[in-house]
């Protein structure tokens, strides 16, 4: 009777931390996914009236930094990226 108890206790614990650990997991994940929309369309506010308005004008590089940059491992953008943020600029009709 113990042995059985012990034997299911060792199967029951394992399995309830990894059910923890994937309920947090999950949050986490939809919580970054939502703050990334979120930069993302902030970004994607600052393209569409770079034209019109100055406070666009003024936050777009760096909205386009955490844009990128929420994409990387340590939430900094590559050369790669400034490059792709200035080429997203140019396409949306600033920096003549």
């Amino acid at each position: 009777m113990i042995e059985s108890i012990i034997i299911l206790l060792s199967v029951l614990v394992p399995i309830g931390g990894l059910s923890l650990f994937l309920v947090i997991e999950d949050k986490n994940r939809k919580a970054a996914a939502a703050r990334r929309k979120q930069i993302a369309d902030q970004y994607n506010w600052c393209l569409a009236n770079i034209r019109t308005d100055q406070r666009a004008q003024k936050d777009v590089l760096q909205a386009g930094r955490a844009y990128y940059g929420s994409g990387r491992k340590w939430g900094t953008p590559t050369v790669y990226d400034e490059i792709a943020i200035s080429n997203d600029i140019k396409q949306a009709g600033g920096w003549f």
